[in-house]
């Protein structure tokens, strides 16, 4: 695990529509020296981030970013206050009075030294911290709160890199906990308002890929088994829909022997462990897959070309409705409910 190198943390009021000079006048910060116990808890949390956040990238038609520019200092060990304290700024100048004072931590950890990453971690006031002010410098006390992973009001970016080069640093991972939909939400206010970022992998690009390596996998196959267990594999997916997964993970739903292969057909797109979230809408245009659920817990799922003359519905009651359908019965599979 990288150790912290440095850290900074700056109590970041909502700012935005407010005059500069006053936004400036009411951010309090200062480099931070972290108790064992907190590091550790931070470097934990910052392990965790990665598992649960999805790519993004300075937009490469701006060669001077000036989000990047500092987290480029920041890494290099020049301005960091300075950089630290643009970065307090920015974040505050796209906050509105919907979101409390928030806590922005700025770390940079060094796994050696070609090799260094920039965090910046927001935390919400009143459930995650406690701050003092002794001789112009902050003082933390985080609450366990702060830490819980369930905790919804937290907010993250990872820019990893050698310091030395200046073509790095140019793409990173972003969370957004608050957003139930990060390729929308998140992106609204954390990515495009306070990083001036964009999604590395959009959801329609990342489910494109997705389907189309489904649609070859299902294609090398003339097992009706196997291709029954891919189908119901792409319908794990769209119930997936707005989570952000890799293509790795989107893997995992398909048979053993099957997972090498379609990741092969990934990576002539993207990278394997690239992450994106999941766009339903694409999915279904992209598989031919239409998946009908009722109440009752009865899942229907055919070819969309053909679901209308596959599957009759005729209203039973005023507001249920009866399918019927006719076919041969290649497989029945009992699953295994969730225990309560």
């Amino acid at each position: 695990m990288a150790e912290i190198a440095y850290a900074a943390g700056y109590r970041v009021p909502p700012g935005k529509d407010k005059d500069e000079e006053t936004t400036r006048n009411s951010i309090v910060g200062s480099e931070l020296t972290l108790a064992s116990s907190l590091r550790n808890r931070i470097e934990e949390l910052i392990e965790r981030t990665q598992q649960r956040s999805i790519s993004i990238a300075f937009p490469a038609e701006n060669q001077n970013h000036q989000i990047r520019d500092l987290v480029v200092d920041l890494a290099r060990g020049r301005r960091r206050a300075e950089a630290g304290g643009d970065l307090s700024f920015r974040l505050s100048r796209v906050t509105d009075n919907r979101s409390r004072m928030g806590l922005l931590l700025v770390l940079v950890t060094s796994e050696s030294r070609s090799r260094r990453s920039v965090h910046l971690l927001r935390f919400a006031a009143d459930q995650s911290f406690v701050t003092e002010v002794l001789n112009n410098r902050l003082s933390i006390k985080m609450l366990d709160e702060a830490f819980a992973p369930e905790s919804v009001l937290f907010k993250s970016a990872r820019f990893t890199g050698n310091p030395s080069a200046d073509t790095d640093f140019w793409d990173g991972l972003a969370e957004d906990r608050q957003a139930k939909l990060p390729g929308a939400a998140a992106s609204a206010y954390w990515i495009e308002g306070f990083l001036q970022a964009e999604l590395k992998v959009s959801p329609a690009q990342g489910t494109a890929v997705l389907a189309e390596a489904l649609n070859r996998t299902l294609r090398r196959t003339s097992d009706m088994h196997v291709k029954n267990a891919i189908v119901s594999g792409s319908v794990a997916l769209l119930n997936a829909a707005g989570d952000t997964i890799t293509f790795r993970e989107a893997s995992q739903r398909l048979p053993a022997s099957l997972r090498e292969p379609f990741l092969r057909d990934v990576e002539k797109a993207y990278d394997r462990n690239e992450s994106f979230v999941v766009d339903r809408g694409t999915l279904e245009h992209e598989l031919g897959i239409r998946v009908l659920e009722l109440d009752t817990g009865v899942v229907v799922q055919g070819p969309n070309e053909k679901f209308d003359r596959l599957v009759h519905r005729e209203p039973a009651t005023r507001d249920r409705t009866e399918l019927r359908t006719t076919g041969v019965v290649v497989t029945e599979r009992l699953k295994r409910g969730r225990s309560t």
